[in-house]
């Protein structure tokens, strides 16, 4: 039981990180820039994900849904269910692909190894973890989840002031706003491992306890971030990659780890939403995993090289996928507020 829940909190709070969170690039967006307002922010961010998905694994087993398709269709209707689930799943192989598209220029820039063969590379590994399943997934996500709580921490004990300004300092909505989208954004990013978690575990309170335990994680280690980015925030203040950046700086050989320890969650996160989306069809209509699983990995592939048609690609993508998750968050409430 104790090892259930530890499983699904891991897959849960590697999920609801992100591909990307690693380089600190979305702490320090969504939250460091705002101080100590960003820190209330984070805070409220954690609790509303943990209880929007706790909300999610309870109707998953109370309605016994196999599916995002089968959430969907529930959650905006029948006719409109399965067009939402389809635009949803595009969204997520677009974001898996501009993922999987920066790691690989990391790759390049870090070890000069080709951008197009790293996608490529990291692409057949995620879909390789898939087909092992998610006993390795898990695994994966429990040693990444470690280095995630270790990594901000100890950049913390090698600066340990942090300048938190006043309330009064940036006083304005913005701070509010930047929590509930990244509430949105990374509800997107975790619903369909959500559904498939409740599915596969067949426990629904160790799915829940999981959810809580990896709310807490995940709250703790975007805190630790968020915190480590403060203490260093004259070095990394007009920084694109803050952690990376405080990294590379602090550590002999440090921007290289760092490089493979993001590629790393990257590769993990892609797999679970390929894990997510191809097992309910598998099991649907008893087809083989692995040419269903290329299948997601040919046209992940094929996203990660969109970026290369400018930066308004990528930013027009996470700004559809925020705004689909203001969508789906409001979608959530109605219809908690009509059964519960």
């Amino acid at each position: 039981m104790r090892h259930e829940t530890w499983r699904i909190a891991v897959l849960y709070a590697g999920a609801a990180l992100g591909a990307n969170y690693i380089s600190g690039f979305e702490t320090m967006r969504f939250f460091s820039l705002y101080g100590t307002w960003g820190t209330i922010g984070l805070l409220l961010s954690g609790a509303v994900l943990c209880g929007s998905s706790w909300l999610v694994i309870r109707w998953a087993a109370r309605r016994q849904f196999t599916s995002l398709f089968d959430f969907c269709s529930w959650l905006f209707g029948p006719n409109a269910g399965p067009i939402a689930a389809l635009f949803l799943c595009l969204i997520l192989f677009g974001v898996a692909g501009t993922a999987i598209s920066q790691q690989a220029s990391q790759l390049q820039h870090v070890f000069l190894f080709p951008a197009a063969g790293g996608a490529v590379l990291f692409t057949a590994i995620a879909a390789w973890l898939a087909i092992k399943g998610r006993k390795q997934l898990a695994t994966a996500a429990g040693v990444l989840v470690l280095l995630g709580l270790l990594i901000p921490l100890a950049l913390l004990l090698h600066q340990r002031y942090i300048p938190l300004p006043s309330l009064a300092y940036q006083w304005s909505g913005s701070w509010l706003w930047h929590a509930l989208l990244y509430v949105c954004l990374h509800l997107l990013f975790c619903l369909p491992v959500l559904v498939s978690l409740t599915q596969d575990s067949g426990n629904a309170p160790a799915a829940r306890r999981g959810v809580i335990l990896g709310g807490l994680l995940f709250t703790a280690i975007l805190l630790l971030d968020h915190l480590a980015i403060l203490a260093h925030w004259h070095d990394v203040n007009n920084s694109t990659q803050p952690l990376l950046d405080t990294v590379g700086s602090l550590f002999s050989g440090g921007s290289s780890l760092f490089s493979l320890l993001a590629g790393a969650q990257s590769i993990m996160v892609v797999a679970l939403w390929f894990c997510a989306l191809a097992m309910p069809i598998v099991d649907q209509f008893d087809l083989r995993p692995a040419p269903v699983l290329l299948s997601m990995a040919g046209l992940t592939a094929f996203c990660a090289f969109l970026p290369q048609l400018g930066g308004w690609y990528e930013t027009s993508l996470l700004t559809i996928a925020a705004y689909l998750g203001v969508f789906l968050l409001i979608a959530m409430v109605w219809r908690w507020q009509k059964s519960p």
